[in-house]
């Protein structure tokens, strides 16, 4: 024991503040300090939404980023976010230390720990720095991109839009391995063969009306030409002009007479050939 109190005794001072660094690092990680660190920023969050504090407090509206307790509970940092203009983090720093010890009687009263450490606001460096860039940015000029003298940048982009509207017309029918395009056609001509149907079922009855016609016709026809026969037959005196003309009638009774044969034959052929 003598010699090991001897070894730690003349250990460099180098080494020893190395050593109490990770046994720090290591109580860091305790579960309880991540309970506590998530108690006290919900709290202190809830103070600064409120007038509780103070009426100053409230109207800056301050938000915090984080909050980390030391190892041995002594102290607690509160990082608030920044706004990036140095007159209100100013101001905000200002108040914050001013009313720092209020928000531990406030925290102690409320008994959310059974002991509250000091409350240190800081302003997290981090986020200033990341608000510094922004404004840097912001205030950069970039030049006019929308420059009309600049063709080289507008030329490609009318050509990449003809070809991507080229690439995509062709493919755009297709879906899931289907041509809607030949899908549409079969489609229309199933169509035009269910508009056909009622015709063809209607066409036997209008050739049977048609026959029943024609029929009627050659047998009137057939009766006139009866008729005027007798007629001429009944007369005696019959002049040369008026028999020329009968017989020109008659040959044309029997030119229609024909006629209405053929038809007949050509309609029966159409009844075959439907069946």
């Amino acid at each position: 024991m003598i010699l090991l109190c001897c070894l730690q005794d003349n250990k460099p001072q180098g080494l020893m503040s190395l050593m109490k660094v990770q046994q720090k690092e290591k109580r860091g990680n305790n579960p309880r300090i991540k309970i506590v660190n998530s108690i006290l920023y919900k709290a202190l969050n809830s103070l600064l939404s409120t007038a509780e504090v103070s009426e100053e407090v409230f109207d800056l509206q301050i938000e915090l980023s984080k909050v980390s307790v030391t190892v041995d509970f002594s102290a607690c940092r509160a990082y608030w976010v920044t706004s990036g203009n140095q007159e209100t983090d100013a101001k905000v720093e200002t108040v914050l230390q001013k009313y720092a010890p209020c928000f531990r009687h406030l925290l102690t009263t409320h008994q959310v720990l059974g002991n509250v450490p000091v409350v240190v606001f800081v302003k997290d460096k981090d986020n200033a720095k990341r608000q510094e860039i922004e404004n840097l940015l912001a205030t950069l000029d970039f030049g006019n991109t929308n420059d009309p003298t600049d063709e080289s940048n507008d030329i490609p982009r009318t050509l990449d839009s003809t070809t991507v509207s080229e690439s995509l017309a062709p493919s755009a029918p297709s879906m899931f391995g289907i041509d809607h395009i030949e899908f549409n056609k079969k489609i229309a001509e199933y169509k035009k063969r269910l508009n056909m149907k009622p015709i063809e079922n209607e066409a036997p009855e209008f050739l049977q009306q048609q026959q029943e016609q024609l029929a009627l016709i050659k047998k009137q026809r057939i009766l006139k030409r009866k008729l005027k026969r007798q007629k001429w037959a009944e007369r005696d005196h019959v002049t040369p002009k008026d028999y020329l003309l009968a017989a020109d009638n008659d040959l044309y009774c029997d030119d229609q007479e024909e006629y209405d044969a053929e038809l007949e034959e050509y309609i029966e052929e159409k009844d075959d050939g439907g069946n």
